[in-house]
């Protein structure tokens, strides 16, 4: 579901998880390190869509890689 927050389209962390193919833990990462966008309001984690669309259209690896010893979804933030 899209929202708008900050003059921003934003979308839920569980829908932006299925657009890389990832684990939520995974996109909580990613935003913990900056590498993709967002914003949390009201305890609920929303991503950036323009930011989103930018990792999905970019010419860069699978976000996920093998997992790694805590089981997590290897998305390199351990």
């Amino acid at each position: 579901m899209e929202k708008t927050i900050n003059g921003k389209t934003c979308i839920e962390i569980e829908q932006a998880a299925r657009m890389l193919g990832t684990t939520i833990p995974c996109i909580l990462m990613l935003l913990k390190q900056g590498k993709l966008a967002g914003e949390l309001v009201n305890g609920e984690w929303y991503v950036d869509s323009q930011a989103l669309m930018a990792m999905v259209g970019a010419d860069m690896p699978p976000v996920i890689s093998a997992p790694c010893g805590s089981g997590c979804a290897g998305c390199s933030g351990c």
